[in-house]
């Protein structure tokens, strides 16, 4: 679909009947027929819940006329949070949307997606797979392999999400005016990290220091800086004597678990870890005095950076560091590859009919174009937005705070594409798209040898959860599921007290005696040239 200006009528009105032609006849056999004038109906569900249009308001009704379609979102009851859930009721009852996040939920990938082909991404999403082609190289990675690993049986189940900074890595971000009024440094050692964390609760006996998110089964964001300090991260591959395995069965694992148990037995860690969303919201709300999960994007003085807790805490500084440093071991942190793990699927139901196949295709790479980019990132012009500074648009007074844009929908729209606009042109090179102010942090922070997350103080375990697939064709790690889970559960057990360390160990043993082994070897076999080796102490 062309490229055509948001304001002129005329274009839009062309657009609207190119749309309809491309849509005309194509449903799938089964689902209501309807009249050859009528525009394709596209139901949508994506993760991020929380920013749903309430209604249809005006900015679908825009987004509808340029596309020449019919876009209806499927709505997360409950807030954020609730997606998984939702998508897994849908696909029970065979009623999923025609585009979803697939979240790295096998059944879903392997059972609720439209078989699709490289060739037809290139074909019919044309602006998308630009930008892949694009960027891929650039980052000495190959473009076919890359899209290998969302395969199933050779056949394309879902495309990708690309995050371009997605190797940025994830540091430890301390509230330093806290750390001062405690008159301590910032820590780096393990043995630091403690005396601070003693100090706070101290003085703060009904707060603790450090928050976490151990809901999900995948844990890597569960207290991950234990592991870290040993050269792990959980459910990673980390690479060893020139072979993948599995962080989480390697013996340095007990002395991880050994510490949480004592630093929760201590006050330490927040007891209501098995709930909260992520360490966003007690960091956020001021009650920690570290922060496990933090993308290095921009720095502390820039406004995008935790501009809610500056709001309620405008005395609030920050520190940023490594995970600590442990005698004897190089420390490693938890990163994506840009193409990480949630891609993007389209409903099964619609396999058997490939016009509207491509016709969905066509429609969601067309967000990709500039005024659709324009539009359903950041509404309609006059409206939400005025002006452009450094090809963004400026909010408007009345929306400039995210909370203002709570309900319209604003950037929801474009989830179901992993791209944007801007991130296309990024991919293809033009520096004019590319962040001034995050680029030199990030030069600063992760890719100067002596930077805190630097190659010189941490090692990126930079893989997305590796899916091992076997010579039949098996992803092993959906295989065993129900193994993984039980690890993950001991980890939550041990870490409050219900069960001993040892018993850990014997999780360890019964892995490497069997399936551990062969999810080893296939992962190796698959990801062993695209991660690389952590060095030694």
């Amino acid at each position: 679909m062309p490229n055509f200006n948001k304001e002129n009528e005329l274009k839009k009105l062309l657009v609207l009947l190119l749309s309809v032609l491309v849509a005309g006849g194509a449903f799938a056999e089964g689902q209501s027929e309807m009249a050859a004038g009528d525009a394709l109906t596209i139901t949508h569900m994506t993760e991020h819940c929380f920013n749903w249009p309430e209604t249809t308001p005006p900015l679908l009704e825009e987004m509808n006329a340029l596309l020449g379609v019919n876009w209806v979102h499927i709505p997360c009851p409950g807030g954020n949070g609730s997606y998984k859930p939702k998508i897994q009721v849908l696909l029970a009852a065979a009623d999923l949307p025609d585009i979803f996040e697939t979240y790295w939920i096998e059944e879903l990938i392997q059972q609720g997606t439209s078989d699709l082909s490289v060739e037809e991404v290139s074909e019919h999403m044309p602006t998308y797979y630009g930008g892949l082609a694009a960027f891929f190289p650039s980052i000495g990675l190959d473009l076919q392999t890359s899209l290998g690993f969302f395969k199933r049986d050779g056949i394309l189940k879902h495309y990708p999400m690309v995050w371009r900074d997605a190797s940025n890595g994830h540091g430890y971000l301390w509230r330093k005016d806290y750390l001062d009024e405690l008159g301590m440094d910032v820590p780096h050692t393990l043995e630091e990290w403690e005396a601070v964390f003693a100090a706070y609760k101290e003085a703060y006996p009904d707060r603790y220091a450090y928050g976490a998110r151990c809901f999900d089964e995948t844990l890597y964001r569960c207290f991950n800086a234990a592991a870290n300090a040993f050269g792990l991260s959980l459910s990673r591959f980390v690479k060893r004597d020139g072979k993948l395995v599995l962080a989480n069965a390697q013996p340095e694992m007990i002395q991880a678990l050994e510490i949480l148990a004592r630093w929760y037995e201590n006050g330490w860690l927040d007891p209501e870890f098995v709930t909260v969303n992520g360490e966003s919201e007690p960091f956020g709300a001021g009650v920690t005095i570290m922060k496990g999960w933090e993308h290095p994007n921009f720095p502390f003085d820039d406004e995008r950076f935790h501009k809610t807790l500056k709001e309620h805490s405008p005395d609030a500084e920050f520190a940023l560091t490594g995970p600590p440093r442990v005698e004897g071991y190089f420390p490693a942190t938890y990163a994506w590859l840009p193409m990480h793990g949630n891609g993007h699927g389209i409903g099964r139901h619609n396999n058997d009919d490939r016009d509207r196949v491509h016709a969905i295709m066509e429609a969601v790479d067309a967000l990709n174009h500039r005024d659709n980019g324009f539009l359903v990132n950041f509404g309609i012009e006059g409206t939400h937005w005025s002006g452009v500074e450094n090809n963004r648009p400026i909010w408007t007074e009345e929306f400039k705070e995210p909370e203002s844009r709570q309900g319209l929908g604003l950037g929801v729209n474009a989830r179901n594409t992993p791209l944007s606009y801007w991130d296309i042109q990024a991919m293809k090179g033009f520096e004019e798209y590319i962040d001034p102010v995050k680029q030199a942090w990030l030069a600063e922070v992760r890719y100067s040898p002596d930077g805190i997350l630097g190659p010189n103080n941490v090692c990126m375990l930079t893989q997305s959860p590796v899916k091992p697939i076997n010579d039949e064709g098996k992803d092993l790690w959906a295989v065993y599921q129900e193994r993984r889970v039980e690890g993950s559960a001991l980890i939550t057990q041990i870490i409050v007290g219900q069960k001993p360390v040892s018993a850990y160990q014997e999780w360890i043993d019964e892995y490497h005696a069997g399936w551990g082994r062969e999810m080893d070897e296939a992962a190796t076999k698959l990801f062993v040239d695209a991660v690389d080796e952590c060095p030694s102490a």
